[in-house]
Parts: C-alpha cells; structure tokens; sequence
C-alpha cells in the first residue's frame, strides 16, 4: 500500500529534522531564538498533553481523497506515553495505538486486530520498527516529544540544517497569530554520498505561537519533494501513477496542556477482546509478496460466500458464478500498487474469458464517485466492481492491498497474492493456467 511504503521514509525524515531542532547552527538570530524559546518550552515540561490532527491530500490520475484522522498523544517523560487514535479517525487511514506504561510498550491495530508488545526502550531514536511507522505522524511527534536529545544523533550536527524566518501569520485553520520558520536540509549538507531516497531539498514548514506559551502549532512537510526522490530511487519499476500524484499533509497541535499529574489509566494497554498477540501488527513481507500471508489459510479451502452491491447499482454474489474461475482483486484507488496491477490483472483474466474466466475488482470502502472517476480515466469502466466495507476483506483475511485471490470452478482456492510489482499479472495467469490444465482443478464440465 502507498503507506504502508510511505511512512517509513516519511517519519524517519519529518522526525530527524523536528526533533533535532535544539542544535542549530549560523542562521538567522530571529528564527534560532524563535526555535530555542518553543524547544526550551517542550524540554522544560515533563508532562505533556496534546492533540495531533492529521489532514490529508491526495491526488492520482482520475482521483481526489481528503483524509483526516486525530490522535491524543500524552506524554509522562522518561518512560510513559500514549498515543491513541481519537473516535472519529477516518477509517481510510490505518491507526495504530502505541501505549508505555514505563515497562512495557504495547501497539495495537484494530484494522488488523493485532498487538505487539516489548520492553519499553529506553529511546524511540533510530528505531525502524514497522509497528511505529505504522503510527505515521503522531509517532513522529510523539518520538520527539520523549526524547528530543538523542534522536538529535539521527541527522549529526547543526551544520546540516537552515532555518528561515518568514513572518508572522495567521494561517486558515489557526485562531491565533504564528510565526512561520523554515527550515531545510541538502544533499550537500549530508555529505558526497546521500541517500538516493532523501529528496534534492527537505524542507518543513513550522508554526510557533506568537503570542503566551510558545507552542508548536502547526507542521506542513514539503511532501511532494519526498515523492519526486522516492521515484527517482526507483527508476524504471516506479509505476507511472507516482509520476503524477500529488500528496499534502498537514499536521495541527492543538489544546497543549501540561498536566500536574495524568489519570491512572492514561498509560495502561489492555487489549480489546479478540485481539491476536504477535510479533508485529502485520507481516510486512507478507505484503511484499513473500513469507506467511494470514490469507494463505484460505489456500485449499471453500471460498467464503459473499454478496455485495455493485458500483452500477446491481448486486453480485459469489454462487453467481458456480463453475466458472473466479479472481478477486481487493483494492482502492488511493493505493499505487492497487493502481498499477488493477488494468493488468483485470486484463490477464480476460485472456481465460472463452473458459467463462471472471474478474470482480472488489473496492475497498471508497465514494462511488471516486471509483467511477478513477474507471473512467483509466478506461476501466467495464470492469465489475463490488464495493466492499470491509466486510468481506474480513472474510478473506485481507491484511494489505492489493490482495487477489483465485478461486477455481469448484469453489475452492488456489492462491493469494498481496501486492504487485513487476510482473505480477504473470503469477495470476500461471494459477488460470494451472487451474485449466489439471483436471481435478478444472471446472466441471457438462455431462
């Protein structure tokens, strides 16, 4: 998934330049004082308390998507934090709660029902844990609220950084006066050899109240640089929708308190009824195309039966279909590989159509009208597409998109694949071809 690639690099690198703003070097005295007066704040409060409301942007060939989603984030240095995605997070975007009692760190995703737990670390600095990552932005906030010191050691010294001050404003969005700094790094500040995935210029835009306490207020990462380097990294394999999509994200901290002392619960983890305890909240090679994928279970057993709506307002069920092939491809349109492998595979089934070979596109909780967009644009709007709450992504223990799944003329299946890359219509073709070729793996025929 487009995030799940994403936030890794996104929060190594927005949480690198946030937290290691206490070491500048020459720049300009007013943004320096600016920064030292709002860091100075941070560091000299134990306890902290906030609100890290998360907007995002997205734009792809044949879409538009807003998503929002807020965390609470409490803060108890050294050892205790919390970080819980609020009631009204957009179920678009994956939440992780990420919980230290001062002992044990617990994280907890309810899209996939997991947890993991460990011993609390004594930094989050440099710790590439899938798990944090998943946490996207509020963990980037939250890792520099806990130890902004040591997490300094991830980008070296002040001489890889500039800041400028650009005014005070009253941005949209914000009831009070801010003073906007930017602050930036070069490949020529990292050294002779950068890293291929660091954009040519990293820049990110702060916030700080103007007036009482001088709270960070607002973070606006430039993230189309980001993009643009993580395309360039991947050369020829980038899919072309990356070329053209465009991302903003916007990150407001708000209601910032320093509590005296918090709630007994505030740092207590107890896993909701039904949750699975593992080694990570989901299995990233998995999503990659290799290791154990949970939805390998269905391999060799009946495919559970669903009925859905239709995105041109019919209904389809799978008995529908009794004796014919059938390859499901669960997918969104806000997810690059999703957009990358949808014509392929959709086009790979339709070689198999004179052997009565059916493809359903089963979107994942998208507006109607983004899909028929999306289908339009990519002259896809033949396709059949259910549309698909989660529900039936449940039934076929979907982790990660996308996922296809190929369901032989007896109902039974024969293979699932999460993710795409180069190729991979070809893995979808070798299962129609081996399901047509082996008998007892083939349709029944008529008498």
């Amino acid at each position: 998934m487009l995030r799940s690639r994403c936030l890794p690099l996104l929060t190594a690198g927005l949480v690198a330049v946030f937290v290691s703003l206490p070491a500048w070097g020459e720049e300009a005295s007013d943004g320096r004082a600016l920064l030292e007066a709002a860091l100075d704040h941070l560091a000299a409060n134990d306890r902290l308390a906030v609100e890290v409301r998360q907007q995002m942007h997205v734009e792809m060939p044949g879409m538009k998507q807003d998503i929002a989603a807020t965390d609470t984030l409490a803060v108890d240095r050294p050892g205790r934090y919390a970080l819980r995605p609020a009631d009204d997070a957009d179920a678009a975007m994956p939440r992780v709660a990420l919980v230290s009692d001062g002992e044990t760190l617990s994280a907890y995703s309810a899209m996939f029902g997991r947890y993991t737990q460990r011993p609390t670390p004594e930094t989050l600095a440099g710790d590439a844990s899938p798990d944090l990552a998943m946490a996207g932005f509020g963990a980037m906030v939250m890792r520099g609220l806990i130890d902004p010191a040591a997490i300094r050691q991830v980008v070296g010294d002040a001489e890889n950084f500039t800041v400028a001050h650009l005014g005070r404003e009253t941005p949209a969005g914000l009831d009070t006066p801010a003073d906007r700094l930017r602050f930036t790094v070069t490949p020529e500040m990292l050294g002779e050899d950068p890293n291929p995935m660091m954009p040519v210029e990293l820049s990110v835009d702060l916030w700080v109240a103007a007036e009482g306490e001088p709270w960070v207020l607002r973070l606006v990462p430039d993230m189309q640089a980001m993009i643009d380097a993580m395309a360039r990294s991947m050369g020829d394999e980038v899919p072309p929708q990356m070329r053209e999509q465009k991302i903003d994200i916007t990150l407001d901290l708000a209601g910032w308190s320093t509590p005296e002392a918090f709630a007994d619960d505030t740092f207590a983890f107890v896993p909701p009824e039904g949750a699975v305890l593992g080694d990570s909240l989901i299995d990233m090679s998995a999503m990659q195309g290799g290791g154990q994928n949970p939805a390998d279970a269905l391999v060799g057993q009946p495919a559970p039966a669903f009925t859905l709506a239709t995105l041109d307002g019919g209904e389809v069920s799978l008995s529908d279909f009794a004796g014919q092939v059938v390859v499901l491809d669960f997918w969104a349109t806000w997810c690059p590989p999703c957009v990358e492998g949808l014509p392929k595979i959709a086009e790979a089934v339709a070689g198999f159509a004179d052997r009565d070979a059916v493809f359903l596109a089963v979107n994942q909780a998208e507006n109607p009208d983004t899909i028929r967009a999306f289908l339009d644009k990519a002259g896809l709007a033949d396709l059949s597409v259910p549309l698909d709450d989660g529900a039936v992504a449940q039934q076929y223990l979907v982790s990660g998109i996308p996922q296809t799944v190929v369901i032989d003329g007896r109902g039974v299946v024969r293979a699932v694949h999460v993710g795409f890359g180069p190729g991979g219509e070809r893995q979808v073709i070798n299962d129609l071809e081996m399901i047509y070729a082996t008998p007892v793996l083939a349709p029944p025929t008529a008498e």
